[in-house]
């Protein structure tokens, strides 16, 4: 359920729907946080797709707030994931 809610925040910033994609970013992390904890490396990538959404929205200062407390939930981990550590250093690169 949640792969597939992600999925769909990328399809409605494709389709430049950015409250559509904000909500969906934002239930993403809520549920990654109820599930996993709200200090776990497993939210990251929830945060980088909320932060990828403030981009396109031009909230710089809020993609980079975010931005950071994934880059610091991924650092924190006893082994950060790959893929989240490519998805922060995508986004920051944006």
């Amino acid at each position: 359920m949640l792969a597939a809610r992600r999925a769909l925040v990328r399809v409605r910033l494709e389709q430049q729907d950015f409250p559509a994609a904000r909500a969906l970013a934002e239930s993403c992390l809520a549920l990654a946080r109820e599930l996993h904890g709200t200090e776990d490396a497993r939210a990251a990538r929830d945060l980088v797709a909320l932060a990828n959404v403030a981009l396109a929205e031009d909230r710089a200062e809020e993609a980079a707030a975010l931005l950071g407390e994934a880059t610091r939930l991924t650092e924190r981990a006893p082994a950060p994931d790959p893929e989240d550590l490519a998805a922060i250093a995508s986004a920051q690169a944006s």
